[in-house]
């Protein structure tokens, strides 16, 4: 079934698909930036057959003229009992808590929607191309005063939006909101976006060692003995189908541990990117005796390491540091494959920094439809913290 509908927009014509599928490659994978591999039509198809999660993907290109701009939502259904799925109260701040449930209160019985722009495992990538959000093109304002509104109007699946949550947006260039108002727009206190480059000098793991302090490189080799007993092997998609029941339960353990739960995945979204993106997608298992403890997958392509996502057993966690192991491993393969730049996302600042990376100036804001919805919003997003953390500095000063 073709899914394409135009609907015609005060600023110009958008094209509506409600499938990857149905996607112009052309016009949509050539609008995106080449480090946005996670917006890519074959990414986003993966997602829609491997999530675990209902979620309604809307596909949409923006023409004017001989522009052409290609975005993306994910559409979750809002209630009482969703947002207790999506969101795990016990790792938030009371003062969120407190808010999550006033909000339960105003939506109950209502068909309210959260909207997300971009592809929710995607971090540091906007649903937007990224030369879209720099070159101001001056349609900020119609995107948020308008466009959210007249797809309610013009398409019912849609139904009401109650919050549309803009992520991972560059604060260096962001001119998003310049002109939204206080109580409809509110950023995110979340931890930072972390990436690393790699030394073009690396050449092996070994060089990426020599360039710690001695506290560091004494601290990672400890760590990286406690896996010696440890094998790693990369899986190709029969071995990730044969061994899907073990995956999904590490992923799990990783994912119930989660702020936001939106978006958990089957094995078959493993299977599906590796089909799709071959070599440069790769699926780490990790063994004791043949039996799963960890698993890592991560995309190398255009001088650029994305550290996908992770599952590891959180008993064993602290006897075999596995986490941290991980963290090697993402760096290892990154100097494997070349890239100059590691993406490891936003979780964990401390530990991440320990290895190597450092802070990235990103921001998230919501944009409510309902005006005392922000309201409310920014006086409890005023009470939370954004996390005690301290950055580490890994690296020889003169490395």
């Amino acid at each position: 079934m073709h899914s394409e509908s135009r609907i015609k927009f005060e600023e110009g014509d958008i094209e509506y698909f409600d499938t990857a599928m149905d996607l112009p490659d052309d016009l949509w994978d050539d609008n995106f930036d080449d480090d946005q591999v996670l917006m890519k039509k074959a990414s986003l198809l993966a997602l829609e057959k491997g999530s675990q999660f209902t979620f309604i993907p809307s596909y949409f290109l923006f023409r004017k003229g001989e522009l052409i701009i290609p975005f993306y939502f994910q559409q979750y259904p809002l209630s009482k009992s969703t947002i207790g799925e999506i969101l795990n109260l016990n790792g938030w701040a009371n003062a969120f808590t407190s808010l999550l449930l006033q909000l339960g209160n105003g939506i109950s019985g209502k068909n309210y929607n959260l909207l997300v722009c971009g592809n929710i495992l995607a971090s540091g990538s906007p649903g937007f191309p990224v030369k879209f959000l720099s070159q101001k093109v001056n349609l900020d304002k119609a995107f948020i005063d308008s466009f959210i509104p007249y797809l309610k109007q013009h398409n019912p699946l849609l139904g009401d939006p109650f919050v549309v949550l803009y992520k991972d947006l560059d604060a260096t260039k962001n001119h998003f909101f310049d002109r939204t108002t206080l109580n409809k727009n509110v950023k995110l206190p979340l931890e930072p976006f972390m990436s690393m480059e790699i030394d073009k000098n690396w050449n092996t793991f070994d060089d990426y060692l020599n360039s710690l302090s001695s506290k560091y490189r004494v601290g990672a080799k400890s760590t990286i003995k406690k896996f010696d007993q440890i094998t790693s092997v990369e899986f190709e998609v029969e071995d990730i189908t044969a061994c899907s029941s073990h995956i999904d339960e590490l992923y799990s353990k990783v994912e119930e541990r989660a702020k936001i739960r939106l978006s958990k995945v089957n094995p078959s979204y493993f299977s599906e990117m590796k089909k799709v993106w071959g070599d440069q997608f790769v699926f780490r298992v990790f063994l004791l005796k043949d039996k799963p403890l960890a698993f890592t997958s991560a995309l190398y392509l255009n001088d650029q390491g994305d550290a996908h996502l992770i599952g590891f057993d959180d008993q064993n966690n602290q006897k075999f540091s596995l986490y941290h192991n991980l963290l090697f491993t993402f760096i290892d393969d990154g100097i494997k494959n070349k890239v100059k730049r590691l993406n490891f996302g936003r979780t964990a600042p401390e530990i991440k920094s320990s290895v190597g990376a450092t802070t990235e100036a990103t921001d998230c804001f919501v944009v409510f439809s309902e005006q005392n919805f922000g309201s409310l919003a920014n006086r409890a997003v005023s009470r939370m913290s954004e996390g005690q953390y301290n950055i580490r500095h890994p690296f020889r000063k003169n490395s």
